[in-house]
C-alpha cells in the first residue's frame, strides 16, 4: 500500500494543557481513524514526580508548563475510547512500577527507561517496522534502542511494561512488605541498585533488587533468597515482558549492574529511605497522588 503523509497544526498554544492534548488526540483520530493506537510521548520528563519538584520537569515540558503522570492518565482515558496498544516513552526516567500503575487502564504495554534518557533517542527508522505489527517484538524494540546507544557510545536501558500485570504486581509488593516489615527500618539503601544521577537521584530503585535487600535483613539466608521473593520475581516476569541495558557505558555516571537490574524500579518513602527524608515535595506528592502508594502497601505500613 502507498503510505500516505498527513500534517495537522495548531495555533500557539501549550502542548501540555489537558484540554489541547484532548483536542489533538481526537483530531488525529478524525484525520487517521484506525483500529487500534499506539502512542509516543517526546519530551523532556522527571518518572512520577509532580512537575517543578525537582531541578527539571514533568512529563512533557513546554515552556515550563508539564502534566503530572495521574493527570496525563486522565487525558488518555478521555481522548482514546479503547485502550492504546503502547506508549512509548521517549524521555527520562519513565520506567517504573509508579507510571506503569497509573496508566494500566490507559495502555496495554508501556515502553521506557527508568534512567536518563541520551538525547539522541529512540532509533525510529529500525523500530517503527515493529511498532507497526500486530504482535510487536517488544525484546527487539528494547534491542534496537541499546543497540543504538552502543553504537553513539550512550548509555540506557529499556523495558516494556504488561500494564495489565500492573494490578498483581502491586499485590505481590504489598504482600511481601507486609510479611517483612519489620526488617524495613534495618535496609541499607546504599546496597540497593537505585536509577537517578544529579538532582534525581534517589527517585527509583530496582523493585527486585530492593526484595533481595530486604530478605537479607529479615533473616533469609543468602542461599534460599531467590526462593524467598519468587513471588515477586514470578509477577515481575509477567509485568516485565522485556528488557535491555548497557552494563558499563563509557560514561561511568551511568553505570548499571545488568545481575541487579529487573528492568523498572520504585520510590522507597521517606519512612524507610533516609535519602529522602528531607525531600518534602516529593514524598508529599507521592503519598497523596501516586495510585501506586496504595496499592503497593506503603500506606498500610504507615499507619501500623
Amino acid at each position: 500500500s502507498i503510505a500516505e503523509k498527513k500534517e495537522y497544526t495548531m495555533n500557539s498554544q501549550i502542548a501540555t494543557d489537558p484540554a489541547v492534548m484532548k483536542k489533538v488526540f481526537t483530531d488525529m483520530q478524525t484525520v487517521a481513524p484506525s483500529d487500534s493506537y499506539g502512542l509516543i510521548l517526546g519530551s523532556h520528563a522527571s518518572g512520577w514526580m509532580k512537575g517543578n519538584s525537582v531541578q527539571s520537569k514533568a512529563f512533557g515540558d513546554d515552556d515550563g508548563y508539564n502534566i503530572n503522570i495521574p493527570d496525563l492518565a486522565d487525558v488518555l482515558k478521555n481522548s482514546f475510547s479503547e485502550k492504546l496498544d503502547f506508549v512509548l516513552f521517549d524521555a527520562c526516567m519513565m520506567g517504573t512500577a509508579e507510571v506503569g500503575y497509573e496508566l494500566k487502564e490507559i495502555t496495554s504495554h508501556c515502553i521506557a527507561s527508568v534512567m536518563e534518557t541520551p538525547a539522541l533517542g529512540f532509533p525510529y527508522k529500525k523500530i517503527f517496522s515493529y511498532l507497526y505489527s500486530e504482535n510487536i517484538d517488544y525484546s527487539a524494540v528494547c534491542h534496537e534502542f541499546i543497540s543504538f546507544n552502543k553504537v553513539n557510545k550512550a548509555w540506557g536501558t529499556c523495558a516494556v511494561m504488561d500494564c495489565s500485570q500492573m494490578e498483581n504486581l502491586a499485590s505481590a509488593v504489598k504482600a511481601k512488605l507486609s510479611e517483612w516489615q519489620d526488617a524495613l527500618s534495618s535496609v541499607s539503601m546504599q546496597n540497593v541498585q537505585q536509577y537517578g544521577v544529579n538532582s534525581y537521584k534517589y527517585f527509583s530503585y530496582d523493585v527486585l533488587d530492593f526484595f533481595r535487600e530486604l530478605g537479607g535483613k529479615s533473616g533469609v539466608a543468602e542461599t534460599d533468597l531467590n526462593e524467598a521473593i519468587a513471588s515477586i520475581q514470578t509477577v515481575l516476569n509477567e509485568a516485565v515482558i522485556a528488557k535491555e541495558c548497557i552494563p558499563n557505558p563509557s560514561n561511568s555516571s551511568f553505570r548499571v549492574d545488568e545481575a541487579r537490574f529487573c528492568g523498572i524500579g520504585m520510590y522507597i518513602p521517606k519512612e524507610y529511605n533516609p535519602y529522602v527524608a528531607n525531600k518534602t515535595a516529593w514524598n508529599s506528592y507521592y503519598e497523596r497522588s501516586i495510585s501506586w502508594y496504595r496499592a503497593a502497601g506503603w500506606a498500610d505500613l504507615n499507619l501500623n
